[in-house]
């Protein structure tokens, strides 16, 4: 996990902040250090909203499939065709709530840890959840 978040800090360091390789690796080695708490917290927090995320999407596919299900077996016995072709519109709209949950996904995940970074560089001092609830 840690070098997984140092890692993510280093491309962070080369991609916005222009840095070479090693010196981003090392650059983010010390912001974790400096903010390893934070970054843990973010990292829980993302793995309970994937979690989350994950049986928001399973659920729409299941509520989209079991319509397609359905009609396919009754058009099975009936007509070859039309069997077909709801099988090919079921997936298709399975395929592509899949790829666009992932889109999504991605690009929110994305956004997260790029946050977390740009606050963690900026000049203010950035505390953790944790310390801030010690702290009243």
């Amino acid at each position: 996990m840690i070098v997984s978040l140092v890692t993510r800090y280093g491309s962070s360091y080369i991609v916005l902040k222009k840095d070479k390789l090693i010196t981003a690796f090392l650059n983010g080695w010390r912001l974790f250090k400096a903010n390893w708490i934070i970054s843990i917290e973010n990292a829980l927090f993302l793995l309970l909203v994937t979690i989350i995320y994950i049986l928001a999407v399973s659920t729409l596919t299941t509520v989209i499939a079991v319509p397609f299900l359905i009609l396919s077996s009754l058009l099975g016995s009936t007509s070859y065709f039309g069997f077909w072709f709801v099988v090919m519109a079921g997936s298709f709209s399975i395929i592509i709530i899949i790829l666009l949950s992932t889109a999504l996904w991605g690009a929110y995940y994305s956004i997260v840890w790029t946050n977390t970074f740009l606050n963690l560089t900026s000049k203010g001092k950035t505390h953790s959840k944790v310390h801030r609830l010690l702290n009243k």
